[in-house]
């Protein structure tokens, strides 16, 4: 290739990233939203719209006031607490498909929608490691809310879907299964371990990953369905040897308070994403853990 042809692919490829100059964000002030935030503020003067909810008489809808036409616009703002979402039922079901729709209605570069692994588990299933073709489940109101999601970001023609592993960092660690060792970390040794269940195997993804996967689909030519993961499996029993490892504790014993019959396994195939975006997660679980317990998130 000639000098005079590098540059015309120079100019082409900078005219292309050009093209996008909004992000919109619903779930803006959430874990996936702000750290998003974060790293597009970081490395990009893209302009950022945060798409906040009007909360009236018990209900809510999304605020569209500073939306631009044409913006790329980023869902992160599906209920992510399971049992929430099952208390909710059908009325949860409801809102939150007529406000999604509400936002769909508008003129979009591109939509990217964050799902989640969790609809292809099935207690019933003998399955383990799951790729974007695989069945989806609708036999809880939180997949249901995940699946007819997905549904009406398809039916728009210029909608991404992002099938989440199990994402974590330090903005999350209280609500899950990393904050609850930290705090049983801080005794003395010889440490027992107090888990709900050590059999589970699930696929850990740093947050950082994440968000940056997001912000490089966000700005280029991508459609389709993705699992965004690491696709390797970590039993919870692995987990807290490794928080033990990282802290040098010493473990005698990890105790599992409520055993599920299930040996539940779920764990995400990323070759179609590892192949078309040319990307590999930068962050192994023991990295991840570490930058949580010093205070670094993306």
């Amino acid at each position: 290739m000639s000098i005079k042809e590098i540059w015309c692919f120079f100019l082409i490829d900078k005219k292309k990233e050009s093209n996008i100059r909004t992000i919109a964000i619903t779930g803006s002030t959430g874990f996936i939203g702000s750290s998003l935030i974060k790293t597009i503020r970081l490395s990009d003067k893209l302009k950022i719209i945060p798409i906040t909810r009007i909360h009236e008489k018990g209900t809510w809808r999304f605020d569209f006031s500073n939306l631009e036409s044409d913006s790329t616009l980023i869902y992160c703002s599906e209920e992510s607490n399971i049992a929430k979402t099952e208390e909710e039922g059908s009325e949860g079901l409801k809102l939150s498909l007529t406000n999604l729709e509400d936002i769909l209605s508008k003129d979009y570069k591109r939509i990217i929608y964050l799902s989640s692994g969790v609809i292809y588990l099935n207690r019933f299933k003998d399955s383990s490691f799951y790729t974007e073709t695989s069945d989806v489940y609708r036999n809880t109101w939180y997949k249901k809310r995940r699946v007819k999601s997905e549904e009406l970001v398809k039916n728009t023609g210029c909608g991404v879907i992002l099938r989440l592993s199990n994402v974590y960092g330090l903005g999350n660690i209280g609500k899950n299964i990393f904050g609850d060792l930290m705090c049983q970390l801080k005794t003395k040794d010889p440490l027992e371990i107090k888990v709900r269940d050590s059999t589970p195997i699930r696929d850990y993804i740093h947050i950082s990953d994440v968000v940056n996967v997001i912000f490089r689909i966000a700005k280029e030519d991508v459609k389709g369905t993705y699992n965004l993961s690491t696709g390797v499996g970590t039993s919870v029993l692995d987990l807290v040897y490794l928080f033990g490892e990282v802290l040098n504790r010493n473990i005698s014993k990890v105790i599992s308070t409520n055993k599920n019959k299930d040996n539940s396994v779920l764990v995400l195939d990323n070759k179609k994403i590892v192949n078309d975006l040319h990307w590999l997660p930068k962050i192994n679980l023991k990295m991840g853990i570490e930058k949580i317990l010093n205070q670094k998130e993306v």
